[in-house]
């Protein structure tokens, strides 16, 4: 009778450089994209952290991360299409709400509140490994990207980092 094991991978980060200094209140960032072509895992899981720099915390401020599939398999290092075209250009490199954006229509893969008793200083905002593959009826896409709103009063700063660790299922 055949055996079925799971396999997890090494922990892999996926770029969020415009996840770090900079990144002002309301402002949106995209990660790089998480290309599942060669390694075909069926599932993935993603943790990690957001850096908030030394800000007033305001009780019910969030950072809010969404997850998006790309429908172009040729894209390579930005989402292209679809949430680009409804964004403008922000400072210096981050992107802003589009007046025909809908923040509804995105795919909520974590919200992380802003303590309001954290003093008015830099501070780490961890928040824990979940399943991908759940918020694609359970199938894990080909690319994925993630896209962190910061929805606070203040500033991102350098150190904010995304992880992964692919599952595949074997059997002997």
């Amino acid at each position: 009778m055949a055996e079925t094991k799971i396999t997890y991978s090494a922990d892999a980060a996926i770029a969020v450089t415009l996840w770090s200094t900079g990144l002002g209140p309301g402002q949106f960032a995209t990660s790089a994209i998480f290309d599942n072509t060669s390694t075909l895992y069926v599932d993935l899981l993603v943790g990690g952290i957001i850096e908030l720099g030394a800000t007033t915390p305001v009780a019910g401020n969030t950072l809010d991360i969404y997850i998006g599939a790309l429908y172009d398999k040729d894209v390579t290092t930005t989402p292209g299409g679809g949430i680009d075209s409804l964004m403008d250009p922000g400072t210096p490199a981050e992107e802003v709400e589009d007046t025909d954006f809908v923040l509804a229509n995105l795919i909520p893969f974590q919200s992380i509140s802003v303590e309001k008793t954290t003093p008015a200083t830099a501070q780490g905002y961890q928040f824990n490994p979940q399943a991908v593959a759940a918020f694609f009826n359970g199938i894990l896409p080909q690319k994925i990207y993630f896209l962190l709103h910061n929805n606070t009063a203040g500033t991102l700063v350098a150190g904010s980092a995304l992880n992964s660790v692919g599952i595949t299922y074997t059997s002997t």
